[in-house]
């Protein structure tokens, strides 16, 4: 970090299908630092245009502001446990 330069700061988006209980308190006990935990039911156009803008959108290259080759864009937590869908050649997208 610059002398001077603010403080990096990073956020993190968690899309669920049920309110998730408690997250403040793992927050608080998993990071060093003070967290704003905030939470939003959004509605299914709220929904399509986030997935189109991450479609459309070019991803930024962490590496540089990262220094590192390879920075992780995004993952599944719990993968595992996802209910599997059944394969369809009705594709609603």
């Amino acid at each position: 970090m610059k002398k001077g330069a603010a403080p990096t700061q990073a956020y993190l988006t968690m899309f669920t299908t049920k309110p998730v209980d408690g997250l403040q308190d793992v927050a608080d006990k998993t990071f060093p630092s003070l967290m704003n935990v905030m939470d939003q039911a959004l509605s299914v156009s709220k929904l399509d245009t986030i997935a189109d803008t991450i479609e459309r959108q070019r991803p930024h290259d962490l590496s540089k502001f990262f220094g590192k080759g390879k920075v992780n864009r995004w993952t599944v937590l719990n993968k595992p446990l996802l209910i599997k869908r059944e394969a369809s050649d009705d594709l609603d997208w």
